[in-house]
């Protein structure tokens, strides 16, 4: 949705109400969306393997250190159509990497192991719906459509098996956005989410990454020579499910987002971006050699730096 038809140069601020990347926005009818990004996901989690869980004498329990280091890099294309005045839909399909190194010490020196993926994801559809000026809902599905093979994790004493990005199961997320400006001309952005997540099976195991819930508060900075600042904040909520056999208990992630967008030729504009967040993993509680396990992470972190290149035409 567009608040003013007026040329992007000549109000910074409310121009930049009416693009597409800012949540709660629709494109006018006709009206196409390009973007290219890629982004560099890194995470740190710590925590204490119980192995003997089931003992109910706490003292008897063993425990040794976990912690699980990771790295994502991906490509993503999205594109989007305005399909009447209040209607916008698109696509998304991206490739990637991701890896994802576990060390466990016990009074022996421990053991370590490494788990690999690669390929194309699944591609995304999404929509949005404008609902008055500034607002709009929001949907979005996830079609297991690349492939999903299951990586096998490398072991001391274990071969491994590189993976593949597709998960093999859709995801569907809803949700409502909005953007509005105040009698200061400050502006804010807000959003509230579901997403709810499919399954599949393999050699008897279940995947899926399960259900939750996320919302978000923005606010946005217009800077000189038609740039802006955005700064969000966001709280994602994890339920419990089971995933490779392992039951997993709620989880919570708080983040913060900064984003610097600058126009740079005619309609193109460039955006690099920044999130910091602080993650609580859930419980995870699975059997081994005959033996009730379980990892109780005592938080960890996860930065995200990537960069956008889009335009809206």
């Amino acid at each position: 949705m567009r608040f003013l038809t007026i040329p992007l140069f000549t109000c910074p601020l409310l121009a930049f109400a009416a693009q597409y990347d800012v949540p709660g926005n629709v494109l006018s009818q006709g009206e196409q969306f390009i973007r290219v990004n890629s982004e560099l996901v890194q995470w740190h989690n710590t925590g204490d393997e119980i192995a003997n869980a089931s003992d109910l004498d706490a003292d008897a329990r063993v425990s040794n250190r976990v912690r699980d280091d990771g790295e994502q890099m991906y490509m993503r294309v999205t594109y989007a159509l305005g399909m009447t005045p209040k209607w916008t839909i698109g696509a998304q399909l991206g490739q990637g990497q991701t890896q994802t190194d576990t060390k466990i010490s016990t009074s022996g020196g421990g053991f370590s192991g490494r788990n690999e993926a690669t390929g194309l994801e699944d591609i995304a559809f999404f929509s949005r719906l404008a609902l008055g000026q500034g607002g709009a809902f929001t949907a979005r599905v996830d079609l297991p459509t690349a492939d999903a093979k299951p990586a096998v994790t490398e072991w001391n004493t274990q071969a491994g098996q590189t993976g593949a990005m597709g998960r093999g199961y859709a995801v569907l997320r809803l949700g409502l956005e909005a953007n509005w400006t105040t009698e200061l001309q400050t502006q804010y952005t807000g959003s509230l989410g579901i997403k709810l997540a499919d399954s599949r099976q393999v050699d008897g195991l279940t995947y899926t990454e399960g259900n939750g819930l996320s919302m978000s508060f923005g606010r946005i900075f217009a800077l000189e020579d038609n740039a802006h600042f955005i700064l969000t904040t966001g709280y994602e909520q994890f339920f419990a499910h089971q995933n490779e056999g392992h039951n997993i208990s709620d989880g919570m992630s708080v983040y913060v987002r900064g984003e610097y967008k600058r126009q740079v030729y005619q309609q193109w504009f460039l955006q690099p971006y920044m999130d910091l967040s602080m993650n609580q993993p859930g419980i995870e509680r699975f059997d081994l050699d005959g033996k009730a396990r379980q990892v109780e992470y005592m938080g960890g972190t996860q930065t995200e730096m990537g960069l956008s290149l889009f335009s809206q035409f």
